[in-house]
């Protein structure tokens, strides 16, 4: 079903396990670091997740999974992926404003 999460100044880790926001599920993060250690964060079906002023998404040796008709918006974020895997398929849009991506 639909489901709401909202985050502000907050971090949020995932260490080994898995996140998952699925059907109409909407993730808004401000100002919130995510950091995926040997874990995955999937977004699918039709879910947003958003990442607004000064969010990080960090992946070591973890996956971050956005499908099918799903979104993934960064805005003025940080995004840092080392040895770790950020995949993209199916029909999802992902957009970047003002957002700094390092491989």
């Amino acid at each position: 079903g639909e489901s709401t999460a909202n985050a502000e100044d907050t971090v949020i880790q995932v260490l080994g396990g898995v996140l998952q926001l699925f059907d109409t599920g909407v993730f808004d993060f401000y100002n919130t670091s995510v950091t995926i250690n040997g874990g995955e964060f999937d977004v699918f079906g039709s879910s947003n997740a958003s990442l607004y002023d000064g969010s990080s998404i960090t992946i070591s040796e973890g996956k971050f999974t956005v499908s099918n008709d799903s979104n993934l918006i960064l805005e003025n974020s940080f995004t840092t992926i080392n040895n770790g895997t950020l995949e993209v398929f199916g029909t999802p849009s992902v957009i970047f404003t003002g957002s700094v991506f390092r491989l």
